[in-house]
C-alpha cells in the first residue's frame, strides 16, 4: 500500500469518527444521565428512610408523653369529681341545716 492510500484510508477514518462523535456523546451523556438519576434516586431514599425513621421515633415520644398527661388529668379529673362531690353533700347539709 502506498503512502497516498493510507493517507486517504486515514483521513476516511477521521472522517467517519467525526460524524460518530456527536453520537458517542450522546450514548455517554445518557449514560452518565441515568447514572446521576440512580445515584439522586438512592440519596432520596435514604433521606426518605431516615426521615421515617426520625418520624417514627417523633410519634413514640409523643405517644409517650400523651399517655403520661392522661394518666395525670385523670387523677386530676378523679380530685376534682370528689372535691365536688363533698362541695354538692357540703351545699345540701347547709340547705338542710337551714331550713
Amino acid at each position: 500500500m502506498s503512502t497516498i492510500a493510507q493517507a486517504e484510508t486515514i483521513l476516511r477514518a477521521a472522517d467517519h469518527a467525526a460524524a460518530q462523535d456527536f453520537r458517542w456523546w450522546f450514548v455517554a451523556l445518557l449514560i452518565i444521565g441515568i447514572i446521576v438519576a440512580l445515584i439522586l434516586f438512592r440519596w432520596f431514599d435514604a433521606q426518605l428512610t431516615r426521615l421515617a425513621q426520625r418520624l417514627d421515633s417523633v410519634q413514640d415520644a409523643h405517644t409517650e408523653f400523651l399517655s403520661g398527661e392522661l394518666v395525670t388529668t385523670r387523677e386530676a379529673l378523679a380530685k376534682n369529681t370528689t372535691a365536688l362531690e363533698d362541695a354538692t353533700t357540703l351545699i345540701h347539709t347547709l340547705k338542710t341545716a337551714r331550713g
